[in-house]
């Protein structure tokens, strides 16, 4: 089914919160794939969707960066929120290949507010909101191929709640992948509180204050694997992690940096790092540890820990000659004989 057939014009004058919200509700309960034909809808409300059914909406595409073509929903109410989706653990809600963006002229809207489990955004560019999607409670969610622009958060899973965790908890966000996604001109680009985290191909690029945060001291992270990030154009810090075990295969920085991972109480690590610009410090990691694979570029200091960290680094410095003590045992002896450098 489409909009068009509740009513929807796409014109960009008419107001379509009310036809749109009729073919949401219609398609849930039918069980039919929604479109929403390309075009510009005028969205003066929240729209909903139902928790206990399943939901399949699809766009007509969107324009690079802020070109509006396509599916587009621009939204024009202060302080609320564009789409509202919650799930039960039987339906899956998926969602895509269209564009929101924010004309209200406020500060705090919210494009897409998510909780519950199999949600699956996709293929969305989401422009000037304060969060671009904003999670509690998620579990087995997906985020692929999303454009996300002058959002002050662009991706925000952020709970309360500590370990241990437990299938279908109420307040953390739970095996959760992300792909494929560019966050700029924002606050914080991603940031994330949750257990089982994945990121693959993540561009964050001109943020102020962090490109991705793992946890804080009241919000937990664990078992963050990352494949490829690529961080340019800031004035903040790439990476904080508290209480966070990342696992990340690569890493690019644009430009010169201060401290690149600002670490407390983590597991980090980290195969490769490449600066294109100086970096002063890699890795900060209060009470941590750091295993660190190879790194390319200027890099004043690799790993900066202290108090009880611990760090392994395979990456000494080509044509530097390395000291080891070895301790040898003697089989025909009844011990450790003496250290032998």
């Amino acid at each position: 089914v489409s909009v068009l057939d509740f009513g929807a014009v796409g014109d960009g004058v008419t107001d379509d919160t009310a036809a749109i919200q009729a073919a949401i509700d219609y398609s849930q309960t039918a069980n039919k794939i929604l479109t929403v034909d390309a075009g510009t809808y005028k969205i003066t409300a929240t729209l909903t969707t139902s928790s206990t059914k399943p939901l399949d909406l699809r766009g007509e595409g969107f324009g690079p960066g802020t070109n509006e073509v396509g599916t587009v929903f621009k939204f024009y109410t202060p302080a609320d929120t564009l789409f509202y989706i919650r799930t039960g653990n039987t339906a899956k809600q998926s969602l895509s290949n269209f564009m929101c963006v924010n004309a209200s002229g406020g500060t705090t809207e919210i494009a897409m507010d998510v909780a519950g489990a199999f949600i699956s955004i996709t293929s969305v560019s989401l422009y000037s909101f304060q969060y671009g999607i904003k999670g509690s409670s998620t579990l087995y969610c997906s985020f692929a191929d999303l454009l996300i622009n002058q959002c002050d958060y662009g991706i925000s899973l952020w709970s309360y709640g500590t370990p241990p965790f437990v299938l279908n908890i109420s307040y953390y966000n739970n095996v959760i992948s992300l792909k494929n996604i560019q966050v700029t001109d924002t606050i914080i680009g991603i940031r994330l509180a949750g257990a089982s985290i994945s990121l693959d191909n993540i561009d964050v690029s001109r943020f102020t204050t962090y490109g991705i945060q793992f946890g804080s001291s009241d919000f937990n992270v664990t078992t963050v694997n990352v494949t490829n990030l690529y961080f340019e154009g800031f004035t903040g810090t790439p990476i904080y992690g508290y209480g966070a075990s990342m696992t990340i295969g690569s890493v690019f920085f644009g430009q010169t940096v201060t401290t690149a991972f600002d670490l407390y109480s983590s597991v980090l690590t980290l195969e490769y790092a490449q600066t294109y610009s100086t970096v002063t410090t890699l890795i900060s990691n209060n009470n941590g540890k750091v295993r660190l694979g190879y790194v390319s570029g200027t890099i004043t200091t690799q790993i900066a820990n202290t108090n009880s960290g611990v760090s392994f680094n395979q990456n000494p410095g080509i044509g530097t000659a390395q000291t080891y003590t070895v301790r040898v045992r003697d089989a025909g002896s009844a011990g450790n004989v003496s250290p032998t450098t």
